[in-house]
């Protein structure tokens, strides 16, 4: 299992009738998932806002379902059911790890494996463009298809991308879109792309501790090593419970603690 791999954090975030520790926690289980290295992939559009990806507000492009905000309080039944029935454990495990995952809740989930998951996430993305952890499972699904040679052969659905831009238009002050699309691309090999995205989630989330955490692995993948180191002392300050940023940073010899913090005099 590898530490110092980004892309691990989708996971433990949004799952709607979810509780509010998840929710307001994002990704770290994914951190301790993802133990693939990146492979460069240029056959997906870089910038998909150049593409027709149609309009996430236009019902027929939506196919009449939503779109709901995923932070919508007005509406947690009609999220509920979207996931409940379409993004359940057993379509994200697979999507994201294949069809050897044990969490099927139903015969019917277990009977259709893969054959299932491209339909239910893109009818989760269509209701809640902005569903974070589906569109990380739509990204690696994808980018697995990809790397087997079979997107291309198979696929009827839009391009990841398409479905994070789609995102982006739908709630473009949503960090954890942002956050979740950087995670893709640099899984994805596409470190510049990543570390735009890395960086329009901290405008949006300061203080989001995985976003630091992430792009810090890739400032050491970029070898600039005084910015993750920055982003390291920020995670760890907040209590960020995984030590693979630290240790790839110590690995390289590039390690320091982080400097006191000067107290004011006493009065």
């Amino acid at each position: 299992m590898v530490a110092d791999d980004p892309g691990a954090m989708v996971r433990g975030e949004f799952s709607l009738n979810v509780s509010i520790f998840v929710m307001k926690h994002p990704r770290i289980i994914i951190i301790l998932m993802m133990s693939i290295v990146a492979i460069p992939l240029p056959a997906m559009a870089q910038d998909a806002r150049a593409t027709n990806c149609g309009d996430p507000y236009d019902s027929a492009d939506s196919g009449g379902i939503g779109p709901y905000n995923l932070y919508d309080q007005s509406i947690p039944e009609k999220i509920d059911i979207v996931v409940r029935l379409h993004f359940t454990p057993y379509m994200e495990e697979v999507a994201v790890n294949g069809s050897t995952s044990r969490k099927a809740v139903t015969v019917e989930e277990r009977g259709g494996g893969e054959s299932r998951v491209a339909a239910n996430l893109d009818y989760t993305l269509r209701a809640i463009p902005n569903h974070a952890r589906a569109l990380y499972a739509m990204g690696m699904f994808q980018l697995r298809l990809r790397e087997q040679s079979m997107l291309e052969a198979t696929w009827e659905y839009k391009t990841a991308e398409c479905y994070f831009e789609r995102a982006i238009m739908f709630t473009p002050d949503d960090g954890q879109v942002y956050l979740a699309y950087a995670m893709f691309r640099h899984k994805q090999g596409q470190p510049e792309l990543a570390l735009k995205n890395y960086q329009e989630a901290l405008q949006i989330m300061p203080d989001a501790v995985d976003a630091h955490y992430s792009v810090g692995l890739l400032y050491v993948q970029m070898k600039e090593f005084e910015l993750a180191r920055k982003h390291a002392w920020k995670a760890y300050e907040m209590g960020y419970p995984l030590p693979g940023l630290r240790n790839a940073l110590q690995r390289r010899g590039e390690w320091q603690p982080a400097p006191a913090v000067p107290q004011d005099p006493a009065p």
